[in-house]
Parts: structure tokens; sequence; C-alpha cells
């Protein structure tokens, strides 16, 4: 059986002494171009924006500032501008009678830069990297309250990144900003996730039988930058299990007694990387039948943990996206551009 392999797969190799052709190096170009998109399609899984690319007010209101930014398109494609730009806003619908409308800034990887369009006699072209603009009108904008209900049938999400929603009026300024469109390529960091038990006996309890609390401990399982969310599983009822600390006081109990208790109700709180405070209350019918449980149900006294428990803490990923440093990308001279002709 014969196998196709596309080109832009295909393993450049050169050795020494070959004559390398404007095809061979851009070859080589377009191999580690491409290596770099499966790598962030297959292992991350992102797309958007990564860096950067701030809309900000700028001193004339019919232009808005772009900081220099770096984002990644669905196939892979890093989409960077090294410089700050102030974007001139787009012009009324044709023919609409509205006083104001929704815009769409859409950012999408520039192919036209790709082309060839140096002179043999002078060398190779040389020119900055920088994104593709365009508006898409999103809906007419009576007030600021009225939002857009979606992006335009044009707009191909994924390869076009969105970095906001623009309410530009008939005087051919901006009045308002939405930033909610905006998409943030986040890496594919799973949460830490650790689980444990805390056996019968082994911590001493507060409180009596019917209320008591504990503090777990899990400091062992390696928590440290965010405060974990906790799940904890009794592995039976605190006072009607069979091997319960408290079964002895609750097995002369009727039928008719262990009907009148509700619970155990179960509160965790005083979260933290280094563990909670596990909170088990066991209600009663009425006070009738709180007054007819036994005395040593309602004393508070020196008691361990009755039954054992599981708990399971996921500590999450998350926070705000990665501020711009300018470290990161080369930062140019401030420039003030048509949007259609970047």
């Amino acid at each position: 059986m014969a196998f196709r392999v596309a080109k832009q797969n295909e393993r450049l190799s050169h050795h020494d002494g070959q004559l390398l052709s404007a095809r061979d190096l851009q070859g080589d170009v377009n191999y580690d171009a491409r290596m770099r998109g499966l790598h962030v399609r297959a292992l991350h899984g992102v797309w958007g924006i990564a860096l950067g690319y701030e809309v900000l007010p700028s001193g004339d209101p019919r232009f808005l500032q772009i900081t220099q930014g770096m984002a990644y398109d669905c196939a892979g494609r890093e989409i960077i501008m090294s410089e700050t730009l102030q974007v001139e806003l787009e012009q009324p619908p044709r023919g609409s009678t509205a006083t104001a409308w929704w815009f769409d800034l859409l950012i999408r990887y520039n192919s036209d830069l790709s082309a060839n369009k140096g002179c043999p006699d002078i060398g190779p072209s040389v020119v900055q990297e920088r994104p593709a603009w365009r508006w898409s009108y999103a809906g007419d904008a009576p007030t600021p309250l009225i939002k857009a209900p979606g992006f335009a049938d044009d707009v191909r999400v994924g390869e076009e990144i969105p970095l906001a929603r623009v309410r530009i009026t008939d005087k051919g300024t901006w009045t308002d900003l939405d930033l909610t469109v905006r998409r943030v390529a986040r890496s594919l960091t799973r949460p830490h996730i650790a689980t444990g038990q805390v056996r019968a006996g082994s911590i001493a309890i507060q409180g009596s039988p019917l209320h008591w609390t504990a503090r777990i401990d899990t400091a062992s399982a390696g928590f440290n930058t965010f405060t974990p969310f906790y799940f904890v599983t009794l592995t039976e009822h605190p006072l009607l299990g069979a091997t319960s600390g408290f079964a002895d006081l609750t097995r002369s109990f009727s039928d008719k007694q262990k009907g009148q208790l509700l619970g155990p109700l179960i509160k965790i709180g005083a979260l933290s990387s280094a563990g909670f405070t596990l909170d088990v209350h066991t209600a009663t019918v009425n006070q009738a039948s709180l007054d007819a449980m036994p005395l040593a149900l309602q004393r508070n006294a020196g008691f361990k943990l009755p039954i054992s428990l599981n708990w399971v803490g996921i500590e999450p990923n998350g926070g705000c996206a990665p501020p711009l440093a300018s470290r990161r990308l080369l930062i140019s001279s401030y420039t003030k551009v048509n949007s259609f002709h970047l």
C-alpha cells in the first residue's frame, strides 16, 4: 500500500556544499511553522489572545489604541504585533437610519506577508510581522444597554480573533467598549487533585455526638497556589453506623427514635491550602424528641472521630491572562494607521 505525504510535512535535510535556493530555505521555514502549529493544536488545544492586544481609548475619539500583543488562531499560527497602533473606526453601514451601531474589531493571521515580493538582484523581502484587521457589523445600538446577539455570519471565529465590540455613533466616534467578546488563549493545564482518608479515632473532635467539628489536615497534598475546593464523604452514619464510635450510645434506640434523627448535615469551612474544618450536625424532629435522647448524646466531652471519612481537594488553575512584558516582544514606534491599510 502506498502512502502519500503532504508536502508541508516533509522533513528537509541539507548537506555540506549544497547550493540552496529560496525554495529550500522557505521549505525549512514552512516546516517549522507547521510543526509549531500542530504542537499548539494537539498539545494545548487553545486559540485566542495570549499576550497584550489591549483595546484602550486614545486622545482622539475617532480612533482606538491597540497595544502590541501575541495571539494564536485555531490553526496554531502566531499572530504577532510589536507596535502600539491607533486604529481608525469603521464608517456607518450604508443605508442605515440608526444613530449608533455595534462593530467587532477582528484580527487574523496575515498570509499576505508570506508572499515573495523581493527582487532577485536586491535580496529577500523583509517585512514586519503584523495581523490583518477588519471591522464586522454586529447590529444596531440605540443604547449601550442593548447588546448585539452574536457575531455576524461572515465572521470565521477561530481563524479571526475578536478583540472588542465597539459602539460607534453617526458622528464617527466611539462611546462604549464591550470586551466580553475577547477570547483568551489559556494553556491546557490540568487542576491539582489530591485525595486522602482520615481513619476513625485518629483525631480529636470538638462538641457532642449530635454536633461536632474536626480540623482536617491536607498539608501533605501540596496545595500552595489557590484555595482548593474540598469534597467530603463519610463512610457511614456517625450515630447509626454499625462500627461508629457512637454506636454504643444509640444501640438501644427504637425504630421510632432513629426515625426522628435528621442528617447528618455536613458543612465545610475555614478553607485553606493546608486543611479545612468539618462541621457535622445531626438534628432531631422537634425539641421533645431531643429531650428524649440520652444525655450522653448531648454532652460535650473528649471524643475521637467516630467514623472514617474520605476527602478530595481540587486546586484550580486560573487567574488573569499574563500581562504583556516589554522583554517578550519588540516594541517599536507609536504609529497611527488606517484599519483597512495595515
